[in-house]
């Protein structure tokens, strides 16, 4: 191709994708030879290919000159603009990145209401991961249901990696007894008083959070109404969250805890009765949960609810995930909650 063989290109490259289909690169660069053959609709049909195969440069395909003839055409360009638009909703889906100064350098995703450039202010929704899970799902979970709430969403990313079976992911709490034999022994046997450790995990994680929502109402302090920020925690995030809601409570104008358990060293009775009247509680949990029982759900919403804190238990099906018709009902609790 550099030296302008393009047919011979051609040939070498659909002999090599026979062997290896799946190869990106290599329909990317057969779209541009057949491009410049003048074949526009094999030059249309290799470039769908290689976007299929996880080819994402947008800009390259706008502006490489090999394409020019596929541009040019009526088929190409609908299909580059087809993927511009499918490009530009992946990345909305992920949020944009955000940095902030924690106990470590900490990293999140930023997701914005479509007419964010406007004269008042949206609410935010703090989502917070579970344990092995990643934030670009949480950011985007509401577009990714097919809903556009008025909200903006800080997905902040664990401060601790955990490897599995499905790749990287991350923790809000360091699973030390992994690493220490003796601490492992003795959280088999009951030895162990976790207390003091489990207590500075959460202030260390809740320290975190709090740094994250402090750096986006900082960066974008011109959309998101830091008066009306709104905590959504699955999991182990729904863990974190009670924790956060209930150790700074002025700072939340609701709780939304999804398929997590409260842990003790979060309700203190001063900590429960300092929250009430503070922020609003909704209290998410399937039946069919088999990593957090149903029955450790209604426990934390009861335990809420005798304090005196105002909130709902919200039973769905699906089990120990987030399905779209929970998020539908968990959106429209948060704008009726968040008021004007």
């Amino acid at each position: 191709m550099q030296k302008g063989r393009y047919e011979k290109a051609r040939e070498l490259l659909e002999e090599h994708l026979e062997a290896h289909p799946a190869d990106a690169r290599a329909s990317y660069n057969l779209a541009c030879s057949h491009s410049r053959l003048g074949d526009q609709d094999e030059a249309t049909q290799a470039l769908e290919t290689a976007w299929r195969a996880g080819f994402r440069d947008t800009e390259l395909i706008r502006n490489d000159p090999d394409l020019e003839g596929l541009r040019a055409s009526k088929k190409g360009s609908r299909l580059v603009e087809k993927l511009e638009k499918e490009e530009a909703d992946r990345q909305r889906l992920r949020g944009r990145p955000l940095l902030f100064d924690a106990t470590v350098l900490g990293a999140g995703r930023v997701v914005l209401p479509d007419d964010h450039e406007r004269s008042t202010r949206v609410p935010l929704v703090v989502a917070l991961h579970g344990n092995g899970g990643t934030p670009e799902p949480m950011a985007g979970m509401f577009f990714a249901a097919g809903l556009s709430p008025d909200l903006a969403v800080l997905a902040p990313y664990g401060p601790h990696t955990v490897r599995h079976d499905q790749g990287v992911g991350y923790s809000w709490y360091p699973p030390l007894w992994l690493f220490n034999e003796e601490l492992a022994r003795r959280r088999r046997t009951g030895e162990e008083d976790r207390t003091g450790l489990e207590s500075h995990e959460q202030n260390v994680s809740e320290g975190y959070v709090l740094a994250a929502i402090e750096a986006t109402c900082r960066d974008y302090a011109a959309t998101v109404d830091c008066e009306r920020v709104f905590l959504l925690g699955f999991s182990q995030g729904g863990a974190l969250a009670y924790g956060l809601a209930l150790s700074h409570p002025d700072r939340f104008r609701g709780l939304v805890a999804i398929g997590a358990a409260l842990r003790d060293i979060s309700a203190g009775e001063e900590r429960l009765a300092a929250a009430v009247g503070r922020f609003q509680a909704l209290v998410c949990h399937s039946p069919e949960d088999e990593a957090i029982a149903f029955a450790r759900g209604r426990a934390a919403y009861e335990r809420l609810e005798r304090a005196g804190i105002e909130s709902r238990f919200l039973r769905y099906d699906g089990g120990h995930a987030l399905t779209a018709s929970l998020l539908q009902r968990i959106a429209r609790w948060i704008e009726s909650t968040a008021g004007d």
